[in-house]
C-alpha cells in the first residue's frame, strides 16, 4: 500500500508532512515508527530543497509536488517527483561555512540510500530507511 501526499510548492504546506507521516508509518505498523523524528527532518528537508531548487517564487504558487510512501519487508521508501527543473543541490564546504547544502548532508546521514534521477521532464527522488 501507498501512501501519498500531494503539496503545493510553497514553505507553509511542509506543516502537513510531519501528521501526514506519523498517520502513514502507524498505518503500515512500520518499525520506522519510532524514528519518526528523524524521518521527519529528512523528508521535510529534502521537501524544502525541492521548493528552493526545482521552482521559482513565482511557480510556487500553483506548482506541486508528490510524496509517496511505501514499506517493503522491513524498509520505508518515500519517492518525491515534481516538475520543476533540474537541480542538484549544492554540496556544503565544512572548511567554507555557507548557507546552503547542509539540508542534503542531514539527509543523506539519516537515510539508509538517497538517489535522484531526472526522467522525462521529472525530478525523482527516493529516500530509504532500514529497519
Amino acid at each position: 500500500m501507498t501512501h501519498q501526499l500531494e503539496l503545493t510548492a510553497d514553505y507553509e504546506a511542509t506543516r502537513a508532512i510531519g501528521p501526514w507521516l506519523k498517520d502513514a508509518l502507524d498505518a503500515l505498523a512500520a518499525p520506522q515508527a519510532e524514528r519518526l523524528g528523524e524521518l521527519e527532518l529528512a523528508v521535510h528537508e529534502l521537501a524544502i530543497n525541492i521548493i528552493d531548487h526545482a521552482y521559482n517564487e513565482a511557480e510556487r504558487t500553483t506548482a506541486t509536488y508528490r510524496i509517496d510512501l511505501t514499506r517493503s519487508d522491513d524498509c520505508i521508501r518515500v519517492d518525491f517527483i515534481d516538475d520543476g527543473r533540474h537541480f542538484t543541490p549544492p554540496a556544503p564546504r565544512p572548511e567554507e561555512p555557507t548557507v546552503g547544502g547542509y539540508g542534503l548532508m542531514i539527509v543523506e546521514q539519516l537515510a539508509t540510500t538517497v538517489t535522484y534521477e531526472r526522467v522525462a521532464a521529472q525530478n525523482r527522488w527516493t529516500l530509504t530507511f532500514g529497519p
